[in-house]
């Protein structure tokens, strides 16, 4: 398992700098097109908690977008203190909390998010099993988890695992499509894929 060190070294600002360079590749729909996927899950009013929410970027946008209040949660202390940082900037404070916490121990009361938000967080969580666990826990009945996540396409490579995953904190297992849909349905989820529009 990795530790808030581990992490903080992982993703340091040389790691995030490289989205610079990398969102523009995803003209002409852009890096932000997954909000849009989002919009007919979020509502004015609802509680929102960002689970690995690292500079808040994604939360203050959603935040803005659909007047929400929010929660962001991230195990790294560097990525809380950015966070902090841009709530108060884009004078949010009132609307958006940050907290230092992971995923297994949400630290939320039960049934008491209306939607969970958790970007690119899935592949990297060693404990998914309980950390899916404590994500139904906090939600309402009804509420939604909106989850983007990478999947292997083909058989799991020792080299790639080595060269790429390994370095990057990703758990291999997480990235394996049947292991999601299963590890996601043991923990009462049901999935809705609005790249197929079919519900699981």
């Amino acid at each position: 398992m990795l530790t808030s060190v581990a992490m903080d070294k992982i993703y340091s600002a040389s790691f995030w700098n490289l989205f610079d360079d990398l969102d523009p590749s995803l003209s002409p729909v852009g890096p932000d097109q997954l909000y849009d996927i989002a919009d007919p899950y979020l509502h004015a009013g609802q509680r929102l908690l960002d689970v690995g929410c690292r500079d808040a970027r994604h939360l203050i946008e959603i935040v803005r977008r659909h007047d929400a209040i929010g929660v962001g949660l991230d195990p790294v202390p560097w990525h809380v203190q950015r966070a902090l940082t841009a709530v108060d900037v884009a004078g949010l404070a009132g609307q958006i909390t940050i907290r230092l916490g992971a995923a297994e121990n949400l630290a939320e009361p039960s049934a008491g998010i209306d939607t969970i938000w958790s970007r690119g967080v899935i592949e990297v969580l060693p404990e998914l099993p309980t950390a899916l666990a404590e994500m139904r826990r906090v939600l309402r009945l009804g509420g939604h988890l909106i989850a983007y996540t990478n999947v292997l396409q083909g058989p799991v490579d020792p080299v790639e695992t080595a060269i790429i995953h390994e370095p990057l904190g990703n758990v291999v297992s997480n990235l394996v499509e049947t292991v999601l849909e299963a590890t996601f349905g043991a923990a009462g989820f049901a999935i809705n894929d609005p790249a197929t529009t079919s519900s699981r």
